[in-house]
């Protein structure tokens, strides 16, 4: 894990080895996500982190 970061998730359905187990569980949180108001007044110019930065990162380290 990335010692940077300060939360993970973690998630397991029973598979291992296998790419994109993470999927379904991934698609059906950023959905969720999407739909939750926003509260500027709280967050300011801050936006709501985005999981998908998560995996273009992973996907550049492959390059």
């Amino acid at each position: 894990m990335n010692p940077h970061h300060n939360y993970f998730l973690l998630a397991d359905n029973g598979t291992s080895g296998k790419f994109g187990s993470e999927l379904c569980l991934r698609r059906r949180l950023e959905q969720y996500l999407a739909q939750q108001p926003i509260d500027m007044r709280r967050y300011g110019e801050w936006l709501i982190f985005i999981l998908a930065l998560a995996s273009l990162y992973r996907w550049l380290d492959w390059q």
